[in-house]
């Protein structure tokens, strides 16, 4: 059985309803440059590869999955650092870019 989303138009925010229960826009807990950084946890404690959410939370200093690590997770995805399917993630080609630039614009350029 399949939830129907929509969307509703508030005065204060655009919340969606799932089912009948209100739900508040996503947006992104931290700016571009702290997820950056979260992201660069993730290469320097993990490499690269495939990750489970565990694994992401605690390279990002959490002690496992939480609220707050989630929220740091989602915020990565949102921004296209981090990439994933069925439970694993990895970090995109993005972000290798900004991490490891083949040269000083392609960083520029990853960020545009």
């Amino acid at each position: 059985m399949e939830d129907q989303v929509q969307t509703v138009k508030n005065t204060s925010e655009n919340t969606k309803v799932v089912g009948d229960r209100p739900r508040s826009a996503s947006y992104p807990i931290v700016d571009l440059e702290c997820s950056i950084n979260d992201a660069k946890k993730v290469r320097e404690k993990l490499g690269r590869g495939q990750y489970d959410r565990d694994q992401i939370a605690k390279a990002l200093d959490y002690s496992g999955v939480s609220g707050a690590s989630s929220q740091r997770i989602a915020t990565m995805s949102y921004y296209g650092l981090l990439g994933g399917q069925g439970g694993r993630y990895q970090l995109t080609s993005l972000t290798e870019r900004i991490l490891v630039p083949t040269d000083a614009l392609d960083s520029t350029d990853a960020l545009k």
